[in-house]
């Protein structure tokens, strides 16, 4: 499949998108409970890692349940928190940078690559 017709695929089936705070939701993803668990029904040795629904629900109001969590919401929240951070890194980069040069333009020095 090419990148047009998913496009159209995605504009026919998925209704209403709306902007999302990266940072808010990055806020809340830091203050979420994340624990290893396993299924009533599976022997102790197997875990999985993440969040339990009821949380995730309460936290994000995604899906349609708080008994589960879609994949796609999981993978949203993940890629949303990763571009936040993205941004909060870069912010910090030009803040270390002005400080550098600050520092160096006050010590009469040549600024120097990090």
């Amino acid at each position: 499949m090419d990148t047009d017709s998913a496009h159209t695929e995605a504009e026919e089936v998925e209704q209403n998108p709306e902007p999302v705070n990266g940072h808010e939701v990055l806020a809340k993803l830091a203050e979420l409970p994340v624990s290893t668990w396993r299924y009533l029904w599976e022997s102790p040795p197997i875990r999985h890692l993440g969040p339990m629904a009821q949380d995730f629900y309460a936290a994000f109001g995604l899906g349609d349940s708080d008994r589960h969590i879609h994949q796609i919401d999981s993978s949203g929240i993940a890629f949303v928190a990763i571009q936040a951070l993205c941004k909060r890194v870069q912010e910090l980069e030009v803040q270390v940078d002005q400080l550098l040069s600050k520092q160096h333009g006050s010590e009469g020095g040549g600024i120097t690559n990090r």
